[in-house]
């Protein structure tokens, strides 16, 4: 996926750009491998996550989550020391992954759908009647899949709709009026981001 880099004019640029974002999620899609962002309150995180026979399972081992600060930083990142060490390495089409990325054809491009924004969300439950629904739940599934990853049940305890967090998601994602926040759930929510960040090895 090696690109020119000499176009001029913006229609240009935007025609390759989206030429370059269809090439790269196209790659992706190709080897069931998905680039993710993660954007906290300390800036975005890139990794890379895939299911395998429905589990996920993360760049990283041992419950730590290999994140990086930019999508080139991850790249250079597999170059270097992407061949073992992680779980990733036993996907059966991690070689076509490694292969791109020492040719420098690998290109980063993260989905919307893989876009997980948790930055503010503690204030919003803290000073909100009616928090963001999708943003609640696009983050229960990066803290589920994080902890089914990690064999950690923590975000699953917490995100059941039997405790008070789990009824706000249920609530907001099924178009239900809320009950009253009383705070509860801003302290597990905070508990559920700082177990996730505290995943992290940052590059």
């Amino acid at each position: 996926m090696r690109h020119p880099v000499g176009r001029t004019g913006l229609g240009g640029d935007i025609g390759y750009l989206k030429d370059l974002e269809r090439e790269s999620l196209a790659f992706w899609e190709s080897v069931g491998i998905d680039p993710i962002r993660i954007t906290t309150d300390d800036g975005d995180f890139h990794t890379l996550r895939c299911y395998l026979r429905d589990e996920p399972v993360f760049l990283g081992s041992g419950g730590r989550i290999e994140v990086f600060r930019t999508e080139r930083a991850l790249v250079a990142w597999l170059v270097r020391h992407g061949e073992r060490g992680h779980d990733l390495a036993a996907m059966s089409t991690w070689p076509i992954v490694l292969e791109a990325a020492r040719n420098g054809e690998l290109t980063v491009w993260v989905d919307t759908v893989n876009v997980y924004a948790i930055a503010g969300v503690h204030r919003d439950l803290l000073e909100s009647e009616r928090p963001d629904g999708h943003l609640l739940e696009q983050a229960g599934e990066l803290f589920l899949d994080a902890g089914s990853w990690a064999g950690d049940d923590a975000a699953e305890r917490a995100l059941h709709r039997g405790e008070p967090l789990g009824r706000l998601v249920a609530a907001v994602t099924d178009r239900r009026e809320p009950a009253v926040l009383d705070g509860t759930e801003a302290a597990v929510w905070k508990r559920l981001v700082d177990g996730l960040t505290a995943r992290f090895r940052v590059h």
